[in-house]
């Protein structure tokens, strides 16, 4: 799967969710990883909260992304996270960038 093609972390996390929808417990599995609870790990994909920059690297740890599909990944979680217009419009040439 390619993240490049993604404008959220959320799409990702959820693409890698039906990808290994044959995994039973696979969700959990992804909680695990991110060494957050399933309910808190639930409130992020229905949008509700956001993964930490930690939580998001032990995704990719899990995943075993490469290092520029890692930075996407982290970039993305850190431009939902951002508040400021100045630290997004950072973020997103970043993102235009990988």
């Amino acid at each position: 799967m390619a993240v490049w093609i993604f404008n959220s972390y959320r799409e990702i996390i959820l693409e890698k969710i039906r990808d290994n929808k044959s995994i039973r417990g696979y969700q959990s599995l992804m909680a695990t990883a991110a060494l957050c609870h399933s309910s808190f790990f639930s409130h992020v994909l229905k949008g509700e909260s956001q993964l930490t920059p930690d939580q998001a690297s032990g995704l990719c740890d899990f995943w075993n992304l490469t290092r520029n599909e890692t930075e996407y990944f982290l970039t993305l979680v850190n431009y939902e996270r951002s508040n400021s217009d100045s630290l997004k419009s950072k973020l997103k040439l970043r993102l235009d960038e990988l």
